[in-house]
C-alpha cells in the first residue's frame, strides 16, 4: 500500500509507522518495466539518550533535609525526565519527584537517584548518580 505524499527521494518516517514494515519502490521515468522494490525493513525506535554528565544528588544529604536530583546532561537532549530514588539499592516506593525529603530512620544508609531521560520516538535512557551516605 502506497504512503500518500511519499514520492520523493527522501521520506521522514512518522512515529505512527514505528513497528511497521516498509519497502521502497523506485521507477525510472521514460523506461518500461523499470520498477524495483527494496527489501522490507521494520521501522524502529531512535537511539536512547545517553548521559554525557551523570545525574547527582544536590543539597545536604542529612536526615530531615530535602535533597534534589540534578539530571546531568544528555545526548540527544531529552524532552522529559523521570526519577527513581533508592535506599541501600532498593527502590523507595512513591519517591518519583526531583526532590526527596530524607527520613530520620534513613540515617547511615546509602541514597542513589536514577534518572530516566525520555525523548519522543526514542528508547528511554537511564543513568544513576553516585551513591551517597545519609548523615545523621
Amino acid at each position: 500500500m502506497a504512503i500518500k505524499g511519499a514520492t520523493g527521494a527522501t521520506y521522514t518516517v512518522p512515529a505512527a509507522l514505528r513497528g511497521k514494515r516498509l519497502t521502497v519502490t523506485a521507477k525510472r521515468p521514460a523506461y518500461q518495466n523499470t520498477a524495483r522494490q527494496s527489501a522490507a525493513v521494520t521501522i524502529g525506535w531512535g537511539i536512547a539518550p545517553k548521559a554525557t554528565k551523570t545525574p547527582k544528588i544536590t543539597g545536604t544529604v542529612r536526615a530531615g533535609r530535602t535533597v534534589r536530583a540534578s539530571v546531568g546532561a544528555w545526548s540527544p537532549k531529552a524532552g522529559a525526565y523521570r526519577y527513581e530514588w533508592r535506599l541501600n539499592g532498593k527502590v523507595i516506593k512513591g519517591a518519583a519527584a526531583a526532590t526527596l525529603k530524607i527520613k530520620k530512620s534513613w540515617a547511615g544508609k546509602r541514597l542513589t537517584v536514577v534518572v530516566t531521560a525520555k525523548r519522543a520516538g526514542h528508547l528511554d535512557g537511564r543513568a544513576a548518580g553516585a551513591t551517597v551516605k545519609i548523615k545523621r
